[in-house]
């Protein structure tokens, strides 16, 4: 069994595809900061925090693109397009 989770073994059944974008996406080593770095942030900024508060994973996306729209001002347009994607979910979900 030890030999299945092998990282050759791992290697041969992953499609080259996986295997590239797991390489990609791999952390880079960061470089040192500059003298003159910007001090590092305290967090969001509450002015575009979501107005209800969720939990877990769903929400982890949720809260980012809440706060990205607002930080961008286009809540109404991010808006618009998750309720197009709740319509074609739904009439997908007919068809079938």
């Amino acid at each position: 069994i030890k030999a299945m989770f092998s990282g050759s073994t791992r290697a041969r059944f992953a499609p080259a595809a996986v295997r590239h974008f797991a390489k990609k996406a791999a952390p880079k080593k960061a470089a040192a900061p500059p003298a003159a770095a910007a001090p590092a942030s305290s967090g969001p900024d509450p002015a575009h925090a979501p107005p209800i508060k969720l939990f877990g994973i769903h929400a982890r996306y949720a809260n980012a693109t809440y706060s990205a729209a607002s930080a961008n001002g286009s809540l109404d347009a991010v808006e618009a397009e998750l309720l197009a994607i709740q319509k074609t979910a739904s009439e997908i979900g007919r068809a079938h």
